[in-house]
């Protein structure tokens, strides 16, 4: 498995992000990842920086630990 780029932690919970480098029509492009789960089916959020990444996965704990979790579950996954 990959080293996690940063961890994003909050209440306990954490995040890892991965980086990720994606080619298109021969530029390539940097972004960064984290996955979850909400109501078992997978998500993969991407972000263009590190810090857009971290804000969103704060968020995505945010909602799980504020009561209208419905059904988010963290998985470990690139």
């Amino acid at each position: 498995m990959k080293k996690a780029a940063k961890i994003a932690k909050l209440y306990n919970v954490t995040i890892p992000i991965y980086e990720r480098k994606d080619s298109k029509n021969g530029k390539t492009y940097r972004g960064f990842i984290f996955t979850y789960s909400h109501n078992g089916k997978r998500q993969q959020v991407r972000r263009a920086t590190l810090e857009e990444a971290e804000v969103a996965a704060l968020e995505v704990i945010r909602t799980m630990q504020g009561g209208r979790a419905g059904g988010y579950t963290l998985t470990l996954g690139e």
